[in-house]
């Protein structure tokens, strides 16, 4: 599996470049590990999108994120950073 996560420069300049590194290192930790992505997306919510969330757990602070799902084209997630208001 695969995945192109959308507004990076959007990203880096909201969180700092350190933190969009964090989250496209382990983004590829996920997709590298986890065969069958569909297992962790909520399409059961009232979003426009499918919603696919991760917890990252490397030793350091347990993370959390959330992205919206694009859309999904042979084996490539499209996704995009969700940030609650």
């Amino acid at each position: 599996m695969r995945y192109s996560l959308r507004n990076k420069k959007k990203i880096a300049k909201a969180f700092g470049k350190t933190e969009l590194t964090t989250l496209i290192n382990d983004l590829d930790l996920f997709f590298e590990s986890n065969k069958v992505v569909n297992d962790y997306v909520d399409d059961s919510t009232k979003e426009k999108y499918p919603i696919l969330n991760i917890s990252f757990d490397k030793g350091r602070i347990p993370r959390f994120a959330s992205f919206n799902v694009i859309s999904t084209k042979f084996d490539v997630y499209n996704l995009a950073l969700r940030v609650n208001k």
